[in-house]
């Protein structure tokens, strides 16, 4: 957000800055939340904590980890392009986990990814799982018989 401001103000003031360095900075920021978002839908814990702000431990890693895991078996889909609001990224995304005892869970919602634009390149700072709604099911509830009332 300060970003913006600052570019303003030095476009208020006269001194020369052109857009096309700020459009190739907000693109720069959406290409790693939208990679960060692929790789937890894709169980990519690796690729995801390689983009994190601080990957090298710490509790937003294992964090990454533990969102990952479930998405490995099966991929998620995320919803491109995602909406932006200063460093805030928001992508919607689905799928389903399907568990050994014939239980499935179909999800949806969106994923908040935060990107702290450095001058050197852009990192997630944050990431937070928003309006999710799980569906539950078995296998049998798609196999039901119709009544005979």
């Amino acid at each position: 957000m300060s970003l913006v401001v600052a570019i303003g103000c030095c476009a208020a003031a006269g001194c020369g800055g052109d857009a096309s360095s700020t459009h190739a900075s907000v693109s720069a920021q959406r290409d790693v939340a939208q990679r960060f978002a692929e790789a937890i839908f894709h169980g990519n814990a690796g690729a995801a904590t390689a983009l994190l702000l601080e990957p090298d431990g710490g509790d937003l890693s294992s964090l990454v980890t533990r969102a990952a895991s479930p998405w490995k078996a099966r991929h998620g889909k995320v919803s491109l392009p995602g909406r932006r609001s200063g460093q805030r990224w928001i992508f919607g995304f689905a799928g389903t986990h399907t568990h050994r005892d014939g239980r499935f869970e179909r999800l949806r919602g969106h994923i908040l990814v935060v990107v702290k634009a450095s001058s050197s390149r852009p990192r997630v700072s944050f990431f937070a799982y928003r309006n999710d709604h799980v569906l539950f099911s078995t296998h049998h509830d798609s196999v039901l018989m119709p009544s005979t009332r």
